[in-house]
């Protein structure tokens, strides 16, 4: 939700989502922010919004997809260092990818 209004936008419905996936609230959220989604599959571009799985049965987690030197990169919060990082979009993350939003 910061990174719509850091770029000027006040996100619809931004009551955020719980921890735990509920009711499909973030895809619905983001769906009335940015559009219908685009398939897992869809080939990747910078400023792309992704959800995730991570441990869960719904997605429970987004991303921005950005570039750095030529390759893919995700930028997210992540958990383990308590921050937001960027790192390269590998394979292990690429498959955690549900829906794709641009």
């Amino acid at each position: 939700m910061q990174s719509f209004r850091a770029i000027g936008r006040e996100p619809v419905d931004s009551i955020g989502y719980p921890r735990q996936p509920y009711r499909h609230m973030l895809e619905a959220t983001l769906q009335r922010n940015l559009g219908d989604p685009l398939p897992a599959d869809t080939a990747l571009k910078p400023g792309d919004v992704v959800t995730m799985l991570c441990n869960k049965d719904a997605p429970n987690h987004v991303g921005i997809i950005g570039e750095h030197d030529g390759y893919l990169t995700l930028i997210h919060a992540y958990a383990p260092d308590k921050r937001v990082v960027e790192m390269r979009l590998d394979d292990v993350w690429r498959k955690r990818i549900v829906e794709v939003y641009r």
